[in-house]
């Protein structure tokens, strides 16, 4: 045998007697009543918490754009659109921001 064969043997029985609890005489549990509980956190706090940087941060992109020219461009293209055009848009774009608004405000976060 070699000594790598010598220090494998002595590994798995090091390994095979080994016991997973270490005996602290309770102090683990003493320890772990000790802890502070975990207060719960208000929903809408969560929300903000989230959502108040991802606004800040969309506020602050947004003031870079050059805001004349945007609505120049879309004032003169709703203009040259087509009634039947606008309506086909105009619909299924309120019925999806209508979903949308009824799901964030009718949405139960049970967290």
């Amino acid at each position: 045998m070699t000594e790598n064969d010598d220090i494998e043997i002595l590994l798995k029985k090091h390994f095979q007697q080994r016991n997973d609890y270490l005996d602290d005489d309770g102090f683990t549990a003493l320890v772990m009543t000790q802890l502070p509980q975990k207060t719960p956190i208000n929903p809408w706090l969560k929300r903000l918490i989230f959502w108040m940087p991802v606004s800040l941060v969309t506020l602050f992109v947004i003031s870079f754009i050059p805001w004349l020219d945007v609505i120049h461009q879309v004032y003169a293209s709703i203009l040259a659109a087509s009634t039947q055009y606008l309506i086909l848009v105009g619909i299924p774009l309120a019925f999806c921001l209508v979903l949308l608004l009824g799901y964030f405000l009718l949405s139960d976060t049970k967290d």
